[in-house]
């Protein structure tokens, strides 16, 4: 049950990145519009929609686990967030490297594939690649991607510890919100 629940938690992880691929990639056009101002912009905003996605899944997760536990369906594991945003990591980065190891103008189908897989596995922080390293920097997308995936990793696993704990997140800034609008 636990490796299960442990790819649960990764395959949810993955989806949300996923997500933030996409919509990052259909930013493109409006990008273009404003090449000086936009991609910080961008950059910034879905590298915190990224952060904040793996925050509250795995938020839910350790929120969902103290249950778990105190039924005695689970066991304790409090480094749940750490394991699956840090596998769900390794994986990525893997992939994002593999296509170092082909020579620049290598033109043969693995080559091709693998650095489409890293174009759309490094969507999600594109901005950020640009606005720090330039558009075509090679070492810039490990850098940049690895220090994205250990700040994920990071606060992923703080944020099932949060919500293991039961400590609430978002809920008191609502509380606040309800008490000004009455």
């Amino acid at each position: 049950m636990e490796i299960k629940s442990l790819l649960r938690s990764i395959w949810f992880l993955l989806l949300r990145f996923i997500l933030v691929c996409v919509l990052c990639f259909m930013t493109i056009p409006l990008a273009s519009f404003a090449p000086a101002i936009m991609p910080p912009i961008l950059g910034f905003f879905y590298g915190g929609v990224l952060l904040y996605f793996y925050i509250f899944t795995m938020w839910s997760v350790g929120k969902k686990d103290t249950n778990l536990v105190k039924t005695g369906i689970a066991k304790e594991n409090l480094a749940k967030g750490f394991l699956a945003a840090g596998i769900l990591a390794v994986v990525l980065f893997i992939f994002v490297l593999i296509p170092s190891f082909f020579p620049p103008d290598a033109a043969g189908t693995a080559a091709v594939i693998f650095n489409l897989i890293k174009f759309c596995l490094t969507m999600c922080v594109n901005y950020l690649i640009t606005f720090f390293f330039g558009p075509a920097s090679p070492y810039g997308t490990v850098i940049v991607f690895g220090i994205m995936m250990v700040l994920c990793t990071v606060s992923a696993g703080i944020a099932y510890l949060v919500g293991y704990k039961n400590i609430p997140l978002i809920e008191p800034f609502l509380q606040k919100i309800k008490k000004m609008w009455k």
